[in-house]
């Protein structure tokens, strides 16, 4: 299909890449992100802690003793009572990231001792989602920016744009969530825009699970469903309805599974809300909706 194809039909211009294209530019994401994490872990050594760490590294080491009795007596550890025991710890915040976290510390540094300071294997899992974050730019823009060098080469720059930003570059270094959810966030909005795109179901299933996992990463999350429904207008009024059959369906498809995937996958995955729900879930709201002012 052309470039042009699309462009009579009513769709913004989108490209569709051949093989050899797709495979090289998942192999320069791929790339991007592996040099990023890199450039993280060689700058990380001398960076000290900042101060929510010290909170997710104690939750994280909670979590990971959950874990090893998982792995080691199921039945135990699924009791409500060891459940509650161990996800006490920091449950003001979601259980995704800080399980990542968990898992990194019990087998890259406790077992495997590929990390010389737990710390760093705290922080790493961190600095992957950054360089995903990168990866998912790339790609993006290279769907959008056609099939030539300078299509390719506007997408590099903009992902080395967004790791070069020294808010970015220094979150991405840290055992916390902000850039964990940007990363989640993005890739969450790109998987809908592929299912409008597609209006494939395994599109939209997709984003129902990755938004299930940004809902379990940090509240920001909230914001998401507000933020795509008045894009979605915008795009009506510029005649969006005008799309193919396939495009509206999608985007009511990605809609549906965020609405239904979403939440299910957000309480499955967070074992803390999983006994007394409804009032561990207010309290989670109502910590953030009344958080206290750090004057800092």
């Amino acid at each position: 299909m052309s470039i042009e194809e699309p462009e009579r039909q009513g769709v913004a211009p989108v490209c569709d890449l051949s093989r050899r294209a797709r495979v090289l530019d998942w192999a320069i994401a791929v790339a991007l992100a592996v040099a990023y994490v890199w450039l993280l872990l060689s700058s990380v050594k001398d960076l000290g802690y900042a101060r929510d760490e010290g909170f997710y590294f104690a939750a994280s080491k909670s979590y990971a003793q959950w874990f090893e009795l998982l792995f080691s007596t199921p039945k135990q550890a699924m009791e409500p009572v060891v459940v509650d025991r161990f996800w006490r710890a920091n449950s003001e915040h979601p259980a995704f990231i800080k399980s990542l976290f968990a898992l990194s510390y019990t087998f890259l540094f406790t077992k495997w001792k590929l990390f010389a300071e737990e710390g760093t294997a705290f922080r790493f899992p961190a600095m992957v989602l950054s360089g995903g974050a990168l990866s998912i730019v790339y790609l993006w823009a290279r769907r959008i920016l056609g099939t030539d060098f300078r299509g390719r080469l506007c997408a590099l720059g903009a992902a080395a744009l967004l790791g070069a930003m020294p808010r970015v570059f220094y979150h991405s270094h840290l055992d916390c969530f902000d850039m964990p959810v940007l990363s989640m966030w993005l890739i969450t909005t790109y998987a809908y825009w592929r299912a409008t795109q597609s209006g494939r179901w395994g599109a939209a299933i997709l984003t129902g699970v990755l938004y299930g996992l940004l809902l379990n990463t940090k509240h920001n999350s909230w914001l998401l469903p507000f933020a795509l429904a008045p894009h979605l207008l915008l795009l009506g009024s510029l005649k969006f309805w005008q799309r193919p059959l396939e495009g509206r369906r999608g985007a009511l498809k990605a809609w549906l599974c965020m609405a239904t995937i979403g939440p299910a996958l957000f309480y499955a995955t967070w074992p803390w809300i999983w006994r007394h729900t409804a009032d561990r879930l207010q309290a989670y709201a109502k910590f953030h909706l009344h958080h206290d002012y750090y004057n800092m």
